[in-house]
């Protein structure tokens, strides 16, 4: 009898210590359903596990409202047509003033309905040198020459659509289009040989295209603002400004 005891004893030992070494090996192997032994530390599989930057992401889904962070702005050069007509003395003058300068602009999503698409506010901002007129004039316009070089600063704020890239910071699509409309400040000086002066509010509509991180985009006023009489009436000016631009475009890297 105490023959048959020791025997089942020495198995029930072999047995135990065999579930002890299987676990240790399973331990070591990275099986995080393993239990945890005093005399191994416990060793976890962080293969599956998600990288931080990519918890960061957080892709729109749905409908999604005026997203804060940084999400577009764009630098370049501008070009400015001031376009006038109107009269001096009995002559009918129609030309333009011509400006160069730097524009740039920063956009704030309102509304969007996927990445691709949404409603925003683009204010910008147009420094520009130049304001030599071409077209027809006449000798009371030439007795306003005050200065060889005009200068023009144009703020516009304007309410856009966009489809495409740069609709948002996870936009995909390589290629954007935009439009919309808004109002802006004018304000400027002309050079010869035809030179005037004036600020005023112009409402204006937008379109824009880019491909990658290049854009073209061109507004222009809508209708002509009436903005110079001379006091004795002689000369009666209409101005409505045409821009061209050409940007580079710098978005955030979505997982920022």
């Amino acid at each position: 009898m105490r023959k048959i005891l020791g025997s089942l004893t020495l198995l029930l030992a072999s047995a135990l210590g065999h579930e002890v070494a299987h676990a240790e090996e399973t331990c070591r192997d990275g099986d995080p359903d393993c239990p945890e032994t005093s005399g191994q530390p416990r060793v976890i599989n962080v293969s599956a596990l998600v990288p931080l930057k990519e918890l960061n992401r957080r892709p729109y889904s749905g409908v999604w409202f005026a997203d804060l962070r940084y999400h577009e702005y764009e630098l370049g050069l501008s070009v400015l047509s001031l376009n006038l007509k109107g009269r001096a003395l009995t002559e009918d003058v129609e030309g333009s003033n011509t400006y160069v300068g730097i524009t740039g602009s920063y956009y704030f999503p309102l509304l969007g309905f996927t990445p691709n698409l949404s409603l925003g506010l683009v204010p910008e901002l147009h420094a520009l040198l130049g304001g030599f007129y071409g077209g027809s004039s006449s000798s009371a316009l030439d007795e306003l020459s005050e200065t060889k070089v005009g200068t023009a600063l144009v703020l516009p704020a304007y309410l856009m659509a966009r489809v495409g890239g740069q609709a948002s910071r996870y936009g995909d699509w390589p290629v954007s289009f935009g439009a919309g409309v808004g109002i802006s400040l004018v304000s400027f000086t002309a050079g010869e040989p035809v030179a005037d002066s004036g600020t005023f509010a112009q409402p204006l509509m937008k379109f824009e295209a880019a491909y990658s991180s290049f854009k073209l985009g061109f507004s222009t006023g809508l209708g002509f603002h009436d903005n110079f009489k001379s006091p004795d009436a002689t000369v009666r000016l209409s101005y409505r400004p045409t821009l061209f631009t050409l940007t580079l475009v710098t978005q955030p890297d979505p997982e920022d």
